[in-house]
C-alpha cells in the first residue's frame, strides 16, 4: 500500500478502519509466506516417512540376512564335528593296524629265526 492510499483510507474509516485493513493485509500476506513453508515441511516429513520406511525394510533383511549366516554356520560346525569325529575314529583304527602290523612283524622275525635256528 502506498502512504497516500493510506491517508485517504485513514479519512474515510478512521483508525479502527486502517488498523483492521491492516491487520488482513498482514494476514493475508504471512499466510501467503507460511503457507510454503508448511508445503515443504509437509513434503520433508513424507520423505523422512519413506526412508524410515524403506531403513525398517532394510533392517528386516539384515535380520533374515544374519539368521541364515547363523544357521549356516551351526551347521559347518556340525560338519566339522561330525568329520573330526571320522578322522578320530580313522586314528583309532590305524593306530590299532599299527599296531596290528607291529606284532605281525615281530612274529615273522620269531619265525625267520626259530627257522634259522633249524
Amino acid at each position: 500500500m502506498e502512504f497516500d492510499a493510506l491517508v485517504k483510507t485513514y479519512g474515510v474509516l478512521g483508525a479502527g478502519g486502517l488498523a483492521l485493513i491492516v491487520l488482513i493485509w498482514l494476514l493475508v500476506h504471512l499466510i501467503t509466506k507460511v503457507q510454503p513453508l508448511l508445503l515443504s515441511i509437509q513434503e520433508d516429513s513424507r520423505v523422512h516417512t519413506e526412508i524410515i520406511k524403506n531403513n525398517t525394510e532394510a533392517i528386516k533383511e539384515v535380520s533374515m540376512s544374519n539368521k541364515n549366516v547363523a544357521t549356516a554356520l551351526k551347521l559347518l560346525n556340525l560338519s566339522f564335528e561330525s568329520f573330526s569325529n571320522i578322522v578320530e575314529k580313522h586314528d583309532n583304527r590305524a593306530e590299532i593296524m599299527q599296531n596290528d602290523m607291529i606284532k605281525m612283524s615281530a612274529n615273522i622275525e620269531n619265525m625267520k629265526d626259530s627257522m634259522n635256528k633249524k
